[in-house]
């Protein structure tokens, strides 16, 4: 199992590298209906979900990473906003059948970096810009960032002081 953040301009941007790569896929929600002689008179709608082995939750519950809290009167009352980092973030957990599927075999057996452990964050490592948020490594493909999950959560609650995310 791995977990890997990732922040995309748009929740629709992140759906779309979702689906790319396999991390998202299409299921019928109702079937299409027939006529007597087999001719489709109602198609079947379609949507999307987290394909096997996949869990996604949106940062924050929202999607939203604070960089500051909000600060508070002695009342409770909101003096200064919290800050959002731009974008929309989640978490993702790969598991069993996703972790199968996307897992490298190291040649090192104590290679524990995500880069060097799942094929999709390689390709990202590998095809993509690097960047840095405030002091960490990120590698961007298609418009989605994606960073190690320790290395932000600690960044967030460590040096942000807001809150980060765990799997419970």
């Amino acid at each position: 199992m791995i977990n890997i953040a990732a922040r995309a301009d748009t929740e629709a941007e992140m759906l779309a590298f979702a689906i790319k790569h396999g991390l998202y896929e299409q299921y019928v929600v109702t079937p299409a209906i027939l006529d007597v002689d087999g001719v489709e008179t109602t198609p079947a709608v379609t949507d999307w979900r987290p394909s096997k082995g996949t869990m996604w939750v949106r940062w924050g519950t929202t999607g939203d990473l604070l960089t500051a809290k909000a600060v508070l009167d002695e009342d409770g009352s909101e003096i200064t906003p919290a800050v959002k980092a731009p974008g929309f973030w989640v978490v993702i957990r790969l598991h069993s059948d996703a972790f199968e599927r996307t897992m490298i075999i190291p040649a090192d057996p104590d290679a524990n970096e995500v880069w060097d452990r799942n094929s999709i964050a390689k390709q990202v490592k590998d095809d993509g810009e690097q960047g840095d948020f405030h002091g960490i490594e990120y590698h961007k493909l298609e418009g989605v960032s994606v960073f190690t999950h320790a290395t932000l959560n600690a960044l967030v609650v460590d040096t942000f002081g807001t809150p980060g995310h765990a799997f419970s």
